[in-house]
């Protein structure tokens, strides 16, 4: 969890310097901000408490 959300905090702060000159370094970020985010997701969920219902 530790390793996408890092991955996803370097792809944010690489968006800040989005430039359509250099379009394929800031897709590469853009991407990295997705990827970040997502897996970072499945293994927050992992750690939620299962719920049983009667």
């Amino acid at each position: 969890m530790k390793f996408f959300c890092y991955v996803g905090g370097l792809g944010c702060i690489g968006l800040y310097w989005f430039d359509l000159d250099h379009i394929h370094l800031s897709i590469l970020f853009y991407f990295m901000g997705l990827i970040g985010y997502w897996g970072s997701l499945v293994f927050y969920n992992s750690y939620l408490p299962r719920y049983r219902f009667p």
